[in-house]
């Protein structure tokens, strides 16, 4: 019975892959993340506010104009990547209700496709409504921030597929985002929902490891495995309650 108890706890441990030296290690991160954005947004602020300073003293010099859009250009990119280490710092909770799944697949589908470009993307969304305990906003943005961390590594090179449905027996819906031509290297399983971890760039760590943050605290759980040619990521989120007849939310 001894054994039988420690090895369900185990197993839950692999489910929810809250080990405790994941934990710690990604609390230390988020630590020393925190740190670091914080210091590094004042450097960025004050980069852009000098850029667009000097882009009016050389308002009559193309080049010099072009050079500036080219610096432009990565302060924007360095801020969007610190966006995410505050997501990830402090996850952007999902809320109370009022989302349904499929619905906010469909919200995001115009981004999704931009950010894809040329790389295919089909959606397979089941038929009938799935409200689960999480806002519109929130789920859309979950939606890109997954497509986006296991995107296929260039145009052409694979394909994206999103599927909802319930899951097995009551109170779950699920989502899975398939990305077939992306790889998943053995030494990452154990770890790839740990900042920084996830190749080929940190944004996909940090997107799923704000993923993994919100989603737990909705009491939802994800996973990213690797299947044949496709890296599969999988969400699980509980169904809202039905409101019975007469009944309406406070």
């Amino acid at each position: 019975m001894g054994k039988a108890r420690a090895r369900g706890r185990t197993a839950a441990r692999s489910r929810t892959g809250r080990t405790p030296l994941v934990a710690e290690r990604m609390a230390a991160a988020a630590r020393t993340a925190s740190a670091l954005s914080h210091q590094f947004a004042n450097y960025l602020g004050s980069m852009g506010a000098m850029i667009e300073l000097l882009a009016e003293r050389v308002r009559d010099d193309p080049d010099a104009r072009q050079d500036l859009e080219v610096l432009a250009h990565s302060v924007a990119g360095a801020t969007q990547f610190l966006a995410l280490l505050r997501d990830f710092t402090h996850p952007r909770p999902l809320g109370e209700g009022g989302g349904e799944l499929s619905a906010a697949v469909r919200d995001a589908e115009p981004a999704l496709r931009a950010m894809l470009r040329a790389t295919p993307l089909a959606l397979r969304l089941a038929a009938a409504p799935l409200p689960v305990r999480a806002e519109p906003a929130p789920l859309a943005r979950l939606t890109l921030d997954l497509v986006a961390a296991v995107a296929p590594d260039g145009a052409g090179a694979g394909d994206v597929t999103i599927v909802t449905r319930r899951g097995p027996g009551r109170g779950r819906a699920i989502l899975v985002v398939k990305s077939r031509g992306r790889r998943l290297g053995a030494a990452l399983t154990g770890c790839v929902f740990e900042p920084f971890a996830f190749d080929p760039s940190p944004d996909g760590g940090l997107r799923l490891a704000a993923a993994y943050a919100a989603l737990t605290h909705a009491g939802g759980s994800i996973t990213v495995t690797a299947e044949g040619d496709a890296v599969v990521a999988r969400v699980a989120l509980p169904l809202a309650a039905a409101r019975r007849p007469g009944t309406s939310r406070r």
